[in-house]
């Protein structure tokens, strides 16, 4: 799934027909156009306009958090330290997406797999199931 965001720049009618003879200068006629946000969810299920909820660092909410495997060349080049992995999870509880936002860079690969393999209860807020995101952080130590 891909968010985009559209900004568009829409003048208000009474500004477009009360033209008047007299010049305008650059700052009024910004300052009498009003942006329109709109934010689209490309999928194909209705759920895809769902929110998603913010839920922080996720760790000890996983039902199933499998441990990544350390890289032989990561191990052998004596790579440790922490990966922090956000990721998406949707209705169901799986993870959909994971991208690694800090850490060495021998060790996201294998954090960002494992975070794929991660498993959640499905979140219900108002009766409805809803996505979350939030943070996975791996540990490597040799």
């Amino acid at each position: 799934m891909k968010t985009i965001l559209i900004f568009v720049l829409v003048a208000p009618i009474s500004a477009c027909a009360a033209q008047s003879d007299a010049p305008r200068s650059k700052t009024q006629a910004i300052s009498s156009q009003t942006p329109v946000v709109a934010v689209a969810n490309v999928g194909n299920s209705a759920h895809d306009l769902s929110p998603t909820i913010s839920g922080g660092f996720l760790n000890d909410k996983a039902k199933a958090f499998p441990l990544p495997e350390y890289p032989p060349k990561a191990k052998s080049m004596k790579a440790s330290g922490t990966v922090d992995v956000h990721i998406l999870v949707n209705e169901d509880g799986r993870v959909v997406f994971a991208a690694p936002t800090s850490g060495p860079p021998l060790l996201r690969s294998a954090a960002k797999q494992a975070a794929l393999q991660a498993e959640f209860e499905p979140l219900i807020l108002g009766g409805q199931k809803r996505k979350i995101s939030g943070i996975l952080r791996y540990k490597f130590e040799l």
